[in-house]
């Protein structure tokens, strides 16, 4: 599971997907470029955040109503299994912006039995 604490001026929506062998983050924030986004994973904690700009349509007109949030984001995400880091990817296309992190592969023991030899005294 994932949890999601928001720490900027506004928080864009964003879904959670747990899948068999990845975290999917899906967040919808439409009117950014892809170099807007920074996104960091430091000890299972993602981190989303960036700036949208308020959009401008013309510098003589008086805005009758605001309701597009605009400014800085952060959204933070703590993970609950461990993700191969390397292997992250984001992807941002029509305005919502996908980020893929695939779980560690499990870690297997092996266990090797060793024949004592047995010294009499």
């Amino acid at each position: 599971m994932l949890r999601n604490r928001d720490q900027g001026k506004f928080k864009p929506p964003s879904d959670v997907i747990a899948t068999e062998d990845k975290f999917i983050i899906l967040v919808e924030i439409a009117g950014m470029n892809v170099e807007d986004f920074k996104l960091s994973l430091i000890n299972r904690q993602l981190v989303i955040s960036g700036n949208r700009p308020l959009a401008h349509i013309d510098n003589h007109a008086s805005y009758q109503q605001v309701e597009i949030e605009a400014g800085e984001f952060r959204l933070s995400y703590t993970l609950q299994k461990p993700v191969v880091e390397d292997q992250v990817t984001a992807n941002y296309q029509n305005g919502l912006l996908q980020v893929e992190l695939p779980y560690m592969p499990k870690q297997t023991v092996k266990v090797v039995m060793a024949d004592i030899d047995k010294k009499d005294n």
